[in-house]
């Protein structure tokens, strides 16, 4: 990785393993969908993958937390 992740980019890049769109991290952080769009191009060069799916597979290969699932928000 070039980079350490902001923890605003950790925090994105969490959303996005729970399964959420562009739009519903938007709606979740309160920014726009265009920001969150730059936030995971940024993600995408710093840990050197392509895509969604990539990132996904590389949140859970290097974060030690827990993956949440889908219903595990605690809000």
């Amino acid at each position: 990785m070039d980079k350490e992740l902001s923890p605003r980019e950790k925090e994105i890049l969490m959303l996005v393993t729970q399964g959420l769109t562009n739009r519903e991290i938007a709606n979740r952080l309160g920014i726009s969908w265009r920001t969150v769009d730059a936030y995971l191009r940024r993600v995408y060069r710093k840990i050197n993958v392509r895509g969604r799916i990539a990132a996904v597979v590389w949140y859970m290969q290097h974060e030690k937390g827990d993956v949440p699932t889908n219903g595990g928000e605690s809000t």
